[in-house]
């Protein structure tokens, strides 16, 4: 038999092909298959989107909440809790205000703080009457741990003369912290608006004790939410119903009776009062019995009573 022979060269070309054959299939196969250092990184990955997947719905619902109605307005951010907390009575009082936080420092510094007595007004007939234009909203009343809170759906507002004013909500002082001659009235709501360049504008209405109820705040005062943080169901209602016949006022510039006891507020006091009987002033006070700011200083401002025929 005849053997095969093959040259040199033929041979180490053989040899160069099956190496190279052989250190690519070796190649292929490790970077195919992951290391085992790949595989943990790998599945750490999966693990962290697989906790990413399931915290969505959660930062979804808290970004709703963040977004549930709350006062927009200053006065409504500090009602509804928020910044230092502040009380009505004990360390964290009115008169310790100015000093729970840099922020309340107008508080005590404040050369146009509100409430004040009323009982120096002076009469004017040149001031505009006011024009109020309220729909009905759906309300529910929120307990935010300092008083009772109303928001209002946007479209109600009041006009004084060329500047529009929309209501953002109303609220509720038990004793009433502004005075007529060293006298407050048991319950008093104020109305909070503001216009587009931030300004405020709060009215105030006094409820005076009689023996009838008033059926127009039973309305609302039967949905009243007992606890700090609780919420009322939702009662649809025109707030013009709260206010008095007879729209005189007394109107000064002066400030929020909550910290940061903002100033630059104007406020408009309906001199007549809204009867309510004696029994819907204890339901009230039942829950808040004494949440108002002591009166302020009056510093020289001008108080006015507007006198139309």
């Amino acid at each position: 038999m005849k053997r095969f022979a093959i040259d040199p060269i033929t041979a180490w070309l053989i040899a160069v092909v099956l190496s190279f054959l052989l250190f690519g299939s070796i190649y292929f196969f490790l970077t195919r298959f992951p290391t085992r250092e790949e595989l943990i990184l790998k599945a750490a990955a999966l693990w962290e989107e697989a906790e990413k997947t399931e915290e969505e719905p959660k930062k979804e619902e808290e970004q709703a909440a963040s977004h549930l109605p709350e006062e927009e307005s200053h006065e409504h951010k500090q009602e509804m809790g928020h910044g230092t907390p502040w009380a009505y009575d004990g360390p964290q009082g009115p008169s310790h205000w100015g000093e729970l936080s840099e922020e309340y420092l107008t508080c005590k510094k404040g050369q146009q703080q509100s409430p004040i007595d009323l009982g120096t007004a002076k009469i004017s007939t040149k001031i505009p009457e006011l024009k109020i234009s309220y729909g009905e909203s759906s309300v529910s009343l929120i307990n935010n741990g300092h008083t009772i809170v109303g928001n209002y759906s946007p479209g109600s507002k009041i006009e004084i003369g060329p500047k529009t004013f929309e209501l953002k909500h109303f609220l509720f002082h038990s004793p009433s912290e502004h005075q007529v001659s060293g006298a407050p009235y048991p319950i008093s709501m104020h109305l909070v608006h503001e216009n587009q360049a931030g300004e405020l504008v709060v009215a105030t209405v006094f409820f005076e004790e009689s023996n009838k109820q008033n059926p127009y705040l039973q309305q609302i005062w039967e949905e009243l939410p007992q606890r700090n943080g609780s919420h009322g169901p939702a009662v649809n209602m025109n707030i013009t119903s709260l206010l008095p016949e007879k729209r005189d006022f007394y109107t000064y510039q002066g400030s929020l009776t909550t910290p940061p006891c903002t100033e630059g507020v104007t406020w408009f006091i309906f001199k007549h009062s809204v009867r309510i009987s004696s029994n819907q002033i204890d339901q009230f006070q039942v829950i808040y019995a004494n949440n108002a700011r002591p009166i302020q200083p009056t510093k020289g401002r001008q108080v006015f009573l507007t006198k139309f025929q």
